[in-house]
């Protein structure tokens, strides 16, 4: 068996003797290029998580604000249930039955001429 150094010492030998130059490939040295490349990659990849964190953000306070939305519609609905309420309220108040009514249980009122029989 033949070793790897004679094996390479001999196709050297036969590339000397036809003259024919051997190329090795060179590896590439690592220019200034990359350097940029990272920074401005870190730099986008910065911005994109900045603009997914105040997206979640936002989406918590919508969510928060909906909520508190429904709840002030709710009490809005209430109040104008009570307003309509209050209104008819006064509206019976000017009538002179209502009036009368109230006088006659509240106050034992009578007219001129009525007798009251206790309960």
């Amino acid at each position: 068996m033949r070793s790897f150094k004679e094996l390479n010492r001999r196709s050297t030998q036969n590339n000397s003797s036809d003259n024919i130059p051997i190329k090795k490939k060179r590896r590439k040295k690592a220019s200034g290029k990359a350097l940029p490349k990272i920074i401005i990659g870190l730099i986008v990849v910065f911005f994109v998580a900045g603009a997914v964190g105040i997206y979640f953000n936002q989406e918590e306070q919508m969510a928060r604000i909906r909520g508190r939305s429904k709840e002030l519609n709710t009490i809005v609905t209430d109040a104008r249930e009570k307003k309509k309420e209050n209104e008819d309220l006064f509206k019976k108040l000017d009538s002179l039955e209502y009036i009368e009514k109230m006088a006659r249980e509240k106050l034992g009122m009578v007219k001129p001429g009525e007798t009251l029989f206790p309960n």
